[in-house]
């Protein structure tokens, strides 16, 4: 079987008819037809995968504030269960006018019923999937992405844009883990993490349309330059997210054998660079407690907000000029470096993580 990831060559269809859909009155928004052609991606006699990947092709208008998405899941089930139907989470569905999911099918076949309601998919399959078999999803859908009209708040949300950046975080479907007979879907919460990630692959191509220059990308994966698309790639991630600025100026540094970057606004750049000197000798020193940082990219990138937030190679912190003295560290950079190995698929026991606080002494020595 062979499946393309193709914007352009597929027709703009109606939205399938949800069994129980969340009740927006949304406005149509134009689905972007372009070229060239993205990668392709063929399953033929491939091997049953032991872990789900993700290929997502994104087609960006910066300006607009909207993005068209092909997305094609890979699930292998790993568990000892037989399933007839799948669970996704859809965060984008939690804010109004959003989300709107265009074709939806598995394995090829059409579905036109499913159950839609607020962040919860289930998708029926047209056969039962059993244990050690393997399932492909096929999503087409749209985002309108929200103004984030809170700034420096606890309850400011990430996702969305802002007038300095668009933030992607929590973006695209995913299927949650299938723990203890059920499929792990906690109810937002108004701060912090509240959804469970499975450890997969991650292939994004993503495309800016709209003219003008190309802004600038701070990405969970790492970066290759493809004609006029990049593909970002992340293995064993658990979270992959986007934070996106014409902006955004850039500062980066070795560490081992990963590329620590930080992205600011100009204004910004003395904190920035002191919280990437700061997270690269975090990264050496974890990297001794909790065994090697297994990426090659790891993005700080300044936000809004009054804490922090982490997702796979990619941490949001507050950095502002006010909030360090001159000559001093960002210290609250150690122990979000730290949380980056909980985004990783051999963190060996979540347990570790207690450390970067037991620690916390040695760690302030940094």
């Amino acid at each position: 079987m062979s499946l393309i990831l193709n914007l352009f060559q597929l027709p703009a269809v109606p939205a399938a008819k949800a069994i129980k859909a969340v009740n927006i009155n949304r406005q149509p928004q134009p689905v972007q037809e372009l070229t060239p052609p993205l990668t392709p991606v063929s399953l033929a006699s491939a091997p049953s995968p032991v872990k789900e990947k993700y290929n997502i092709d994104v087609v960006m208008d910066y300006d607009r504030h909207f993005l068209t998405v092909e997305e094609i899941i890979t699930y292998p089930n790993r568990t000892s269960m037989r399933f007839d139907f799948l669970t996704l989470a859809v965060a984008p569905n939690l804010f109004p006018d959003c989300f709107d999911l265009v074709r939806l099918s598995v394995d090829n076949t059409p579905v036109t019923e499913y159950n839609l309601n607020k962040q919860r998919l289930d998708v029926p399959l047209p056969f039962v999937l059993e244990p050690n078999s393997t399932v492909q999803l096929t999503l087409r859908y749209t985002l309108s992405l929200p103004y984030e009209d809170q700034f420096d708040s606890i309850n400011a949300p990430i996702f969305g844009y802002t007038d300095m950046q668009s933030n992607l975080i929590n973006w695209y479907p995913f299927i949650v883990p299938f723990v203890n007979g059920e499929w792990v879907l906690h109810d937002p919460w108004w701060y912090g993490d509240y959804l469970v990630y499975p450890v997969a692959d991650y292939e994004v191509n993503l495309l800016f349309v709209g003219g003008g220059d190309a802004p600038v990308v701070a990405a969970s994966g790492s970066a290759e330059r493809i004609v006029d698309f990049t593909r970002f790639t992340l293995e064993d991630g658990r979270a992959f997210a986007f934070s996106i600025s014409p902006n955004f100026e850039v500062s980066s540094m070795k560490v081992g054998d990963t590329t620590v970057s930080s992205y600011y606004l100009p204004a910004y750049r003395t904190p920035a660079e002191a919280a990437m000197e700061t997270s690269a000798q975090a990264i050496e020193y974890f990297s001794d407690q909790f065994g090697e940082y297994p990426r090659s990219t790891y993005s700080i990138v300044q936000a809004g907000l009054s804490d922090s937030r982490e997702f796979s190679g990619l941490s949001f912190i507050r950095c502002t000029r006010e909030s360090i003295s001159p000559g001093s560290k960002p210290r609250r950079c150690i122990p979000v470096s730290s949380l980056i190995w909980i985004f990783t698929g051999n963190l060996p026991d979540p347990l570790l993580m207690a450390m970067v606080f037991s620690t916390s002494p040695s760690v302030l020595r940094l």
